[in-house]
């Protein structure tokens, strides 16, 4: 009898560890999306459905009323990048979507994001190939702790 809990304690814990975890997307790994042709890396094309994470600097598109909130924005690899003039690459910008909105502050706007990955093709012309991701969790950075690569930047 002992044996068969602990057969089920085991299923349940590798079941749970699994549907909770994410895994983490680098934004180096996303440039191996081709935003003309929808190619991209294998590694990349298995995340697609897949729950991860990612840490970015958000650029809202829409705010709540007390323009505390956000909950669709653009994730973005710096904090100096805007899908204005000069947007970054296609393939440097997530388009979010947050479960529920979050706390938002313009000088502190670094965050973690958790939630499911798409890669999907716009319906409006120019058409073009982009991130999706329908956010579940954010858990806001200091600006200091995260590392920018800027090599990885000046190549792209």
């Amino acid at each position: 009898m002992n044996r068969l809990r602990l057969c089920f304690l085991s299923l349940f814990l590798i079941l749970c560890s699994t549907s909770w975890a994410s895994t983490p997307l680098s934004w180096e790994a996303m440039t191996s999306l081709n935003t003309d042709t929808g190619e991209m890396s294998d590694s990349l094309e298995a995340l697609q459905g897949k729950k991860i994470s990612i840490t970015g600097f958000i650029v809202p598109t829409e705010m709540d009323e007390s323009l505390e909130q956000v909950k669709e924005f653009f994730l973005v690899p710096d904090p100096l990048s805007c899908y204005h003039i000069p947007p970054p690459p296609l393939n440097q910008m997530v388009y979010v979507f947050m479960k529920d909105s979050i706390p938002f502050d313009i000088n502190l706007r670094a965050y973690t994001l958790e939630g499911i990955l798409s890669i999907k093709t716009q319906d409006f012309e120019p058409k073009y190939i982009g991130f999706e991701l329908q956010g579940e969790h954010a858990k806001a950075e200091k600006l200091e702790d995260i590392v920018i690569d800027h090599d990885y930047m000046n190549n792209l």
